[in-house]
């Protein structure tokens, strides 16, 4: 290796490290919000105690859980199990999807209103 290749390879290391970081440092969200087939169905805050709720759907049911800081998805009728097994969210961006019941789970930031509902469909 030439030296021009050991600079260059220390830079690209050190841009993939900066984004790395920088990207484990963007604040968490401060809410989930549940959504099936794009309509809102359930949102809740993440800093309050879990709570969980049977989501049904035309195409199934899901069991999700929002609270003390993360969201997962808890068990599912699906056949593939696939949204069961993802592993708990808590960062704003992050989102998990059951694609079989059109389920998606997904944080965000606050929305600028006092008293987010913690209630069923709108």
């Amino acid at each position: 290796m030439k030296k021009r290749d050991l600079v260059l390879a220390a830079a690209l290391f050190a841009v993939a490290a900066s984004a790395f970081m920088a990207l484990r440092l963007l604040p968490g969200g401060t809410q989930a919000s549940v959504r099936v087939d794009g309509r809102l169905i359930w949102q809740a805050r993440l800093d309050g105690p879990a709570q969980s709720r049977v989501i049904d759907t035309p195409w199934g049911q899901n069991t999700v859980e929002i609270g003390e800081g993360q969201a997962r998805i808890l068990s599912a009728d699906c056949s593939n199990q696939s949204c069961v097994r993802q592993r708990a969210i808590d960062r704003r961006g992050q989102a998990l999807v059951c694609l079989p019941h059109r389920l998606v789970v997904s944080i965000e930031g606050s929305s600028g209103v006092d008293g987010i509902s913690g209630g069923g469909a709108p």
